[in-house]
């Protein structure tokens, strides 16, 4: 029995394949969204973020406006010195209900400086890793 090979025809030329080679991959290619990041690329992208959410939680709320900060100076918009105020203020609250209330064993005291706490370090870690985005500087302002 005689094998034939097959004819497919690519647009106007006829192109005939080999049965013993095996088939060629038509180039395809995606959008750079379908692509994946190399580890490289998605370390340096989140190591950052990652390192400014842990401050609140490594200072214990004590540095709790420093990635708000960060956040307000990149971006240099009102929203971002808003949050940053709003967790200076937190700040401020915390430390002063803890001074005012130092000696007392009341409960309510108690539950202020710890929701005060809890409001401080992970308010302040979640914004950091919500709301980061990369600012993308316009040519002109490379070029000045």
């Amino acid at each position: 029995m005689s094998h034939r090979p097959a004819i497919s025809c690519a647009g106007s030329t006829p192109m005939v394949s080999d049965p013993n080679r095996p088939p060629e991959r038509s180039p395809v290619s995606f959008p750079p969204s379908h692509t994946a990041l190399p580890a490289r690329a998605a370390i340096t992208k989140w190591a950052p973020r990652v390192l400014l959410a842990l401050v609140p939680v490594l200072s214990l709320g004590l540095l709790c406006a420093v990635p708000s900060l960060v956040l307000a100076v990149r971006r240099n918009s009102r929203a971002g010195w808003v949050g940053f105020a709003c967790f200076a203020a937190l700040t401020v609250a915390w430390v002063t209900n803890t001074e005012l209330h130092k000696f007392e064993t009341s409960a309510g005291a108690s539950v202020v400086n710890i929701l005060l706490l809890l409001l401080t370090t992970v308010g302040a870690m979640l914004h950091c890793l919500l709301t980061w985005t990369t600012t993308k500087r316009s040519p002109e302002t490379e070029t000045k």
